[in-house]
C-alpha cells in the first residue's frame, strides 16, 4: 500500500504542474500494485508477490483473472452482477468484458505512451507546460476514480481498514454509470451503509 500511496502522490504532484499525462500514468502503477498486492493477502501467494519483486511480469488481464476465482471474491461478484449488472473483475457476465478494474486500467494504460491524444501536447493544445481545464479534469477524475476502486480493493485485503466519511461524493460526484452503482453496492457489502463497518453486509455465501 506503501507504494500506491507513492503513486498518488506523484499523480497530484503533477497534476497540479499541468503534466497531465504523467499524472495520469502514475495511476496504471497504483492499480497493478493494490490489485496484485490484494490478490497475494487473500490467497496467501507470497511467490507470486516474490516474482513481482524480482522484477518478473505479471500481465494485468491474467491477475484480474486469478483474482475473480478466489472464492471470496467470486462471491462478492456475483452478488454485484446480479444486483448491479457488472463487477469489478469479472465484468457483467463473468468474461471481464465492463468489468470496473479492467476498464479503468486500460484508460490510463494509454498515458503510459506518447501517442495521439494521450500526450501532453494534445491535452494543452499547445507546446506547454500550460494549465488546462479539459486536462486537469481528466486527469483529476481519473485520480479520483482510481482512488475510489483501490479503496475497496484494500477492504478486501485488510478487514481492519475504515472508509473515510468524505470519500462518498467521489462515487455522487464523479463516478459514470455503471461503474457509480456498482462502487455503491461494493462499498455497503464491505464498509456498510455509510461507510459504517458495523452496518456491513453480511458477507455472500462462498459457492
Amino acid at each position: 500500500m506503501a507504494e500506491a500511496g507513492d503513486d498518488f502522490e506523484a499523480a497530484l504532484f503533477n497534476l497540479l504542474h499541468g503534466f497531465y499525462k504523467q499524472a495520469i500514468a502514475a495511476l496504471r502503477s497504483a492499480i497493478e500494485v493494490m490489485t496484485l498486492g490484494c490478490t497475494c493477502e487473500i490467497a496467501t501467494d507470497t511467490p507470486t508477490w516474490t516474482v513481482w519483486e524480482s522484477g518478473g511480469e505479471i500481465r494485468f488481464k491474467e491477475l484480474c483473472d486469478k483474482t475473480q476465482r478466489l472464492p471470496v471474491v467470486r462471491a462478492y461478484e456475483d452478488e454485484a452482477r446480479r444486483r448491479t449488472g457488472t463487477s469489478v473483475f469479472a465484468g457483467d457476465n463473468g468474461s471481464g468484458r465492463n468489468a470496473w478494474a479492467r476498464n479503468l486500467y486500460r484508460r490510463v494504460s494509454g498515458y503510459s505512451h506518447t501517442r495521439g491524444t494521450t500526450t501532453n501536447s494534445y491535452l494543452w493544445q499547445s507546446n506547454g507546460p500550460v494549465y488546462s481545464v479539459a486536462g486537469f479534469q481528466y486527469s483529476y477524475h481519473a485520480f479520483l476514480e482510481t482512488y475510489a476502486l483501490l479503496l475497496l480493493l484494500a477492504k478486501l485485503g485488510c478487514s481492519r481498514l475504515t472508509r473515510p466519511r468524505t470519500a462518498s461524493f467521489i462515487d455522487q460526484r464523479f463516478l459514470a454509470a455503471p461503474f457509480r452503482t456498482l462502487s455503491a453496492h461494493y462499498t455497503a457489502a464491505l464498509f456498510g451503509a455509510n461507510g459504517d463497518p458495523e452496518a456491513a453486509d453480511v458477507r455472500p455465501a462462498q459457492p
